[in-house]
């Protein structure tokens, strides 16, 4: 609660503490569906080739060790959804890095 108050929802959707891992989750809708769905973690080497798990849901994740010091910052996602018949599609989700100490000793053991 301490990051916005709310009890129903402690943190937005948009907020991640230190060393969590990104769990990455795009949905293509409509009568075309993708050949692949790629998520890089922008001003970084990391990225996913997202999983077509459910027709319309495509399902991945980024970690990495380093991820524990990443705080207080913005880190953009850019989605890349590339179809067969040569359309690219992309779109950019942000999300924002805290400092959670308690997350940092946690991990710590």
């Amino acid at each position: 609660m301490s990051k916005n108050g709310n009890e129903n929802s402690p943190r937005g959707y948009e907020i991640f503490f230190n060393g969590e891992r990104f769990i990455l989750n795009a949905y293509a809708t409509g009568e075309f569906k993708p050949e692949s769905v790629l998520v890089k973690l922008m001003d970084t080497e990391f990225e996913d080739d997202l999983d077509n798990s459910s027709g319309e849901k495509w399902e991945g994740s980024i970690w990495d060790e380093s991820f524990i010091n990443f705080y207080d910052m913005e880190c953009v996602f850019k989605f890349t959804a590339n179809y067969d018949n040569g359309i690219v599609l992309e779109d950019e989700v942000t999300v924002y890095i805290v400092r959670d100490y308690y997350w940092l000793l946690h991990r710590g053991f």
